[in-house]
């Protein structure tokens, strides 16, 4: 294993796969994507990881501006931003990494939960935005694109209770 001051190197052995992976900060190439970003999972040296997305909060009270930054998706020239299903933009840039940021908006949104897609040609990466009544108000960090949720559009995870047995 090797530790650097912002990142993370191992070495496999014949159990786990052999090879080395890495993880942490890519800001100066060090993991070798060559991309400003943090990698929070282990990644193979040498391959390119799948697409994912990546919200900074999971949950925020209703009005929060929530921050989404994906990465390892083709360039296009356009990806779309789909909110449960619905497409709520087809303009979002991706950059020459692969990489994408914008924010969306809960200004309107009802409480429950939003299931964020972006997708760039045929690779898709997601993440679940949960919007609550109470909890931390989460403001915008900066511009560029924001989508804003339509009211009426939130999916509701189904609970199970069990009752309590008594003797």
């Amino acid at each position: 294993m090797s530790v650097a001051f912002d990142h993370t190197c191992a070495r496999l052995d014949a159990d786990h796969g052999r090879g080395v992976v890495c993880w942490g900060s890519d800001a100066y190439g060090q993991l070798g994507r060559h991309r400003d970003l943090r990698w929070t999972r282990p990644i193979p040296l040498g391959e390119t990881p799948p697409p994912y997305l990546h919200a900074d909060h999971a949950t925020g009270k209703m009005g929060s501006v929530f921050t989404l930054v994906a990465a390892n998706l083709p360039t296009t020239d356009r990806g779309h931003i789909i909110v449960n299903g619905r497409t709520l933009s087809t303009s979002l840039v991706v950059g020459t990494g692969g990489q994408v940021r914008f924010f969306v908006d809960t200004r309107n949104a009802d409480p429950g939960d939003y299931f964020v897609t972006v997708q760039a040609g045929s690779r898709k990466a997601s993440a679940v935005l949960r919007v609550t009544r109470q909890g931390p108000l989460l403001t915008t960090e900066g511009g560029g694109l924001t989508v804003h949720i339509p009211a009426h559009n939130a999916r509701h995870a189904q609970r199970t209770y069990y009752p309590e047995v008594t003797r």
